[in-house]
């Protein structure tokens, strides 16, 4: 008698729980499907389109920094349309239109392409860029060789300096220490004209390419005698 009233407790027990658990099923399915409830979530390092650069170029400015940007965006909407979200229709832009040299903060615009989401909040919500003029200047070239000629011939009188002209931002053209064309002269037995490349170091000896550099290739006339 007493093993019956437990049996038949349990039982009763496992179909309270199974019951309680289908319920929670049911609404939560309910909850989903019919309510419908609104949710966020957090799309990181979106990338920022930087608009209107070419018209810093018309009016001889250059953007130093930065060339890359990225945000990070949470959207909102219902869950049947979050379900749908893409990434790609998130659209964050900044526009240099209008601006001068110097330091400017630009605010960031985002919206989303994809219908029932929507932009709840997002970080950074502007960007710092530094934008400069373009300059040009004069500068000499060093020619610098290296090597040596073939056995029992001599050097003769090579240049030394060439005028060049160098132009980019104004920031970057004040850092140029010196400009170098390096000749490789090692087992040559004759005289030669030889096209060596113009390179712009820094103070610290390393080389600099975001400048322009006209020409940027010179004939340096070698000398061999014997």
């Amino acid at each position: 008698m007493k093993d019956n009233f437990i049996k038949n407790s349990i039982s009763k027990n496992f179909m309270l729980k199974l019951f309680s658990v289908i319920f929670a099923l049911l609404l939560w399915s309910y909850v989903i499907n019919e309510v419908d409830p609104e949710r966020t979530d957090m799309e990181r390092n979106i990338n920022v389109r930087i608009e209107n650069i070419a018209s810093l170029r018309e009016n001889n400015l250059a953007l130093i920094s930065p060339t890359e940007v990225t945000t990070n965006v949470i959207v909102k909407g219902k869950n049947s349309a979050m379900r749908n979200l893409r990434r790609e229709a998130i659209i964050a832009r900044v526009d240099l239109s209008g601006y001068n040299a110097g330091e400017h903060t630009v605010p960031i615009v985002i919206n989303t392409l994809d219908p029932g989401i929507s932009v709840d909040r997002f970080d950074p919500k502007s960007v710092v860029f530094k934008i400069d003029e373009n300059i040009k200047k004069k500068m000499t070239v060093e020619i610098v060789t290296e090597g040596n000629l073939k056995e029992d011939f001599i050097l003769g009188k090579i240049k030394k300096s060439f005028d060049v002209e160098v132009s980019g931002a104004k920031t970057f053209v004040e850092n140029i220490e010196k400009l170098t064309a390096l000749v490789n002269i090692a087992n040559r037995d004759e005289s030669t004209v030889l096209p060596v490349k113009v390179v712009a170091y820094d103070k610290n000896g390393e080389e600099l390419n975001n400048i322009k550099i006209n020409p940027n290739t010179i004939d340096v006339e070698v000398p061999v005698l014997m």
